[in-house]
């Protein structure tokens, strides 16, 4: 669905809600008013991803001196109207639906509370801590990554992907969750997390980051090299500090590399599970049962 904000931000703006996932994606060239040096009273969460994405050239000043998109961003309504405007205040009325149809011109609040809007819950069974707990302890530590993904599957929460194409066309990751890269011959290669819970403004919150951000936009400890369609290559290892990254080609990023040709990816989708089983809580359940079988961590992660 195609959006904008409201009148009181008139410079370029590309942006589209996703109407399933309730996320908005803010486009290549939109402008961006967020102040990325001085916080003032943008939320700590907002101010500490502006300046990640400026770190990792996602958004960059163009020839005007204004912060520009580079590669496209998906945010919250609320946290996508900070980044377009510089200002807190409820993305569900600020953001202006601009499609033709029975909403058009209202603010985006008026589809969330519409019958037409189904909940992205709809889809996937709810998870407690008390279901997965049992499945930690009733699991022998070599069957248990087995059993957790059997778990997740029964809850239409587990996602299998071997081609990084297919990985960005799908609309499940848009969400907090845990994903694991293995070699297609069983070996783990790296178990990853997004979303994390915060307190920004003395309340705790779940942030607006997703599994689908987390692979696209990432440069640390790894990146997708997806500069040729054919040959998707997961590098990894970085060679230089994040700072330096990007002043370094691409091949001389990382120490080492590996052809997504023989990779595939478990997803673990969490969604508005999150207060009951957190990604950092089940990426740690993970990575546990990995140290506790092999002595050791997969080979791109660094800490467990």
């Amino acid at each position: 669905m195609n959006i904008k904000p409201n009148n009181s931000i008139t410079t370029h703006c590309d942006a589209k809600f996703d109407t399933e996932h309730e996320i908005i994606e803010i486009r290549q060239g939109s402008i961006l008013h967020i102040n990325p040096e001085v916080r003032g009273s943008i939320p700590k969460g907002n101010f500490a991803r502006i300046n990640d994405y400026i770190s990792n050239g996602i958004v960059g000043r163009n020839g005007d001196g204004n912060l520009s998109v580079v590669s496209s961003i998906f945010e919250s309504p609320s946290a996508a109207w900070v980044m377009i405007s510089g200002k807190c205040g409820s993305g569900w009325e600020k953001w202006i639906i601009n499609e033709e149809g029975a909403f058009f011109g209202k603010p985006l609040n008026y589809f969330r509370q519409s019958n037409i809007c189904n909940k992205k819950t709809s889809k996937v069974l709810p998870i407690s801590k008390k279901e997965l707990d049992r499945v930690i302890y009733t699991s022998d530590e070599t069957d248990l990554y087995f059993k957790l993904a059997e778990f997740f599957k029964k809850h239409r929460r587990f996602f299998e992907f071997t081609s990084y194409v297919s990985l960005k066309e799908s609309l499940e990751l848009n969400s907090p969750g845990v994903y694991v890269i293995k070699k297609k011959s069983g070996e783990t290669i790296y178990v990853g997390m997004a979303g994390k819970i915060n307190r920004e403004d003395d309340q705790i919150q779940s942030n607006s980051g997703t599994i689908f951000t987390r692979i696209t936009q990432s440069t640390l400890p790894y990146t997708f090299d997806n500069q040729n369609n054919q040959n998707v290559l997961f590098r990894f290892s970085p060679n230089y500090s994040q700072s330096n990254l990007k002043n370094y080609p691409i091949g001389e990023r990382y120490a080492e590399h590996l052809s997504m040709n023989d990779l595939e990816m478990h997803c673990f989708v969490l969604q508005d599970s999150v207060y009951e089983v957190s990604p950092t809580l089940l990426e740690s359940i993970i990575l546990q049962n990995y140290f506790k079988l092999n002595s050791d961590l997969p080979v791109a992660n660094n800490q467990l």
